[in-house]
């Protein structure tokens, strides 16, 4: 069977896509059941019964039209006040006598013996518009019906429109029954006919027509003119076969989308509007809706490609279901995630943007391939929240930094679903801290009813977001850090404005009595540290119970010390890791099992005086030597002086408390407190975990062998 490129019908624009179906649709009817299409690297490519010459001797000679009529539009020709080209193009095809256009003759009289019967003389009323869309139902034949549902969908409350043909066959002042109509008499019987068609299919040069073809290839212009405020210039051909192929995006969709928004669900790959992803991306710009169209590498029929448009499957995880995909951004998890229908290799994704005034734009918004993207999956764990703070943001009274902020939050998680990449992750987390804080910040998000993330778990996104930065290994450990205590509060109350609430709940509290601010980001970790060792002892004190022998926090993921010397030495980009830790402290770090991945270029240079005192305040005390009553760990006070600039003092008495404790020290404290860091430095170090490993490591290096081990045999 011959093969035919056609070059001239391309992914973009969004014509060249349609006429791509079209062409393969009108050849499965009227030529070849078998015909085989496929998206090549350079067009649309047919395997068929017909050789390139045949293929245009078939469209110039014996291509019979689908019968394209709105009589629900003003336009459509049907009423003398819808202006004479569109009466003309209809009066011209009713009086043809050609074979070609003999189900258009019949269907244009069905039309006018209905409206006769409604007592319809000129435009419907919207009340009256379904009651004649459902009269066209019952009574038009199957031909009429397929315009009919591609255009109009009768579900719930009444019609709904998919976008990719405005509204209801229509796009302003635009209607396509009525450029179909004007466009066939010039592809049929015009004298640049074959000039024409071996442009629209073929991709060979030729003259324009005057004649528009609304969002469909409205992407150069608003006018789609070279010519500025000229008008608009098109191929006949094009209008013709993309309209054809418009008939192909015809799903069931509409019964299984229940949950989407009237006249997006209702078509298939049809979805509400992201504004990510996209060179053009402007916040807050209005977007109709988004299409994704379907792009695959194998041979496929058209009945093939038909059963995958009707069944349009695109699902997305959510806590522990799948459900269906109902924005951009889920479109681009569901290829990720590889929730859409086997056969389909990549999507063109297309948004229908209002630009121009009121004028529609089909804005090519790039190809996203269809292949396991495993970070991607991070987002399944947050996805009900977001989908809340989507919905606020959708309000009238969300305010408007808090919209800025839930749209940064979209854009990001929409780059990680699309591209999976450890900085779209990064980004993704900065985001989320940057969208509750917000949240946190807002008396009328508060009141909107809108509670903090909650039980969304960590491990995906170490995994995700894992650059192996020291960077992201600091946060991963500050992010972690909590407090089991139920009056205890944890990094992220200190952080955001939240606190702990009845049964494991989290709330923002609008007193904010635990956020705390800083200057800098060490002044930040600095007086965070200090506040949780006051706030612990006061929450023992008023819950004896939950007394336990360490102030401050009592869980945190531990961290490499070499990535806390960085801190120490202030040779860490402090402010990165923080934005980290807004969004990871968000996240539920019990049963963490993702580690952080080591990194091999660290400096192993040690920092005396952080040694000795991370040995002090991490050192287990059932561990560290013969005399039982002496408590190791940090002490009432420690952070708060290291954070105000008195690091000598803290250093003595640690000093003193590992020698009693069994842990005498090789250097002295003359030699620790030479040079010593920056005591807020070293309060930010130090809230950093070090595991028991490293702990032993510290230990074998400054502790003095001889006396600890003679120690160890007089007692």
């Amino acid at each position: 069977m011959p093969e035919v490129r056609l070059t001239g019908c391309g992914a973009r624009p969004l014509a060249g896509y349609l006429k791509a179906l079209g062409v393969l649709r009108v050849l499965a009817r009227q030529v070849d059941r078998s015909t085989r299409a496929r998206w090549g690297g350079t067009g649309f490519e047919l395997h068929s019964d017909l050789t390139e010459d045949e293929l245009r001797t078939f469209f110039s000679e014996r291509f019979a039209p689908s019968p394209i009529l709105s009589p629900w539009n003003g336009r459509s020709g049907f009423y003398e006040r819808g202006g004479t080209a569109a009466v003309g193009a209809l009066a011209s095809i009713e009086q043809s006598s050609g074979d070609r256009l003999r189900s258009y003759r019949a269907l244009i009289g069905q039309t006018r013996e209905i409206l006769l019967n409604l007592g319809l003389v000129e435009k419907p009323a919207e009340r009256d518009k379904e009651r004649l869309v459902r009269a066209l139902r019952e009574r038009w034949p199957d031909t009429g019906i397929e315009w009919l549902d591609a255009a109009i969908v009768i579900a719930g409350e009444g019609p709904a429109y998919p976008p990719l043909l405005g509204s209801g066959g229509n796009e302003g002042s635009y209607d396509f029954s009525s450029n179909y109509m004007q466009a066939l008499r010039e592809a049929l019987e015009g004298k640049r006919s074959a000039e024409l068609l071996d442009a629209s299919l073929l991709g060979s040069s030729a003259q324009l027509e005057r004649l528009a073809l609304a969002h469909l290839q409205g992407d150069a212009s608003p006018t789609n003119s070279p010519k500025g405020d000229a008008g608009s210039l098109g191929n006949p051909w094009d209008l013709v076969l993309a309209v054809e192929g418009s008939l192909s995006l015809v799903g069931g969709a509409a019964r299984r989308h229940a949950d989407g928004a009237k006249g997006l669900m209702t078509a298939p790959f049809t979805v509400r509007a992201t504004a990510a992803g996209y060179g053009g991306a402007v916040a807050g710009e209005k977007g109709r809706a988004e299409i994704w169209l379907p792009i695959w590498r194998g041979w496929a029929s058209h009945s093939e490609i038909g059963n995958l448009i009707r069944e349009s499957r695109a699902q997305v995880r959510s806590g522990h279901g799948m459900r269906s995909a109902r924005s951009g951004l889920d479109f681009a998890r569901a290829a990720g995630e590889l929730g859409v229908a086997r056969g389909i290799d990549a999507f063109e994704r297309y948004t229908i943007l209002e630009r121009y005034g009121q004028t529609n734009l089909a804005v090519p918004a790039g190809r996203i391939q269809v292949a396991p993207r495993p970070a991607a999956a991070a987002l399944q764990s947050i996805d009900p929240w977001t989908g809340a703070l989507l919905r606020f943001a959708g309000t009238d009274h969300c305010p408007n930094g808090v919209r800025i902020a839930i749209r940064q939050l979209e854009r990001s998680c929409f780059d990680l679903a699309a591209r999976g990449r450890p900085e779209d992750a990064i980004a993704a987390l900065e985001h989320l801290g940057a969208a509750e804080a917000a949240l946190a910040r807002s008396g009328t998000a508060l009141g909107s009813g809108l509670r903090p993330l909650r039980n969304a778990p960590a491990a995906p996104w170490v995994s995700a977001a894992d650059d192996r930065s020291a960077e992201f290994a600091l946060a991963v450990s500050i992010g972690s850090l909590n407090s089991h205590a139920r009056n205890a509060p944890d990094i992220r109350d200190y952080l955001h404005g939240t606190r702990k609430a009845d049964k494991a709940m989290r709330e923002f509290d609008p007193d904010r009595r635990h956020l705390l601010s800083a200057s800098s980001a060490v002044g930040l970790l600095a007086a965070i540290h200090a506040r949780s060792h006051l706030d612990a002892a006061r929450a023992a004190t008023r819950a004896p119970e939950n007394r336990t022998d360490r102030l401050g926090f009592e869980w945190g993921t531990w961290c490499d010390p070499r990535v806390t010397r960085l801190l120490v030495d202030d040779k860490l980009d402090a402010d990165r890791a923080m934005r980290l830790v807004h969004g990871l402290a968000m996240l539920d770090h019990r049963g963490q099992t993702a580690t952080v991945k080591r990194r091999g270029d660290l400096p192993p240079a040690p920092v005396p005086a952080y040694d000795a005192l991370a040995l002090a305040w991490w050192r287990r005390s059932d561990a560290a030597g013969p005399v039982d009553d002496v408590q190791l760990g940090p002490r009432p006070g420690w952070a708060a002086r290291l954070a105000a600039g008195s690091v000598a003092p803290v250093l003595q008495d640690a000093l003193l408390r590992l020698r009693v404790a069994g842990l005498p020290l090789v250097p002295d404290f003359r030699d620790l407190a030479t040079g010593a860091p920056r005591g807020e430095l070293l309060a930010a170090a130090l809230l950093v975990p070090v595991g028991e490993r490293e702990l032993a490591a510290l230990e074998r290096r400054l502790v003095l062998k001889d006396e600890t081990d003679t120690n160890r045999e007089d007692d």
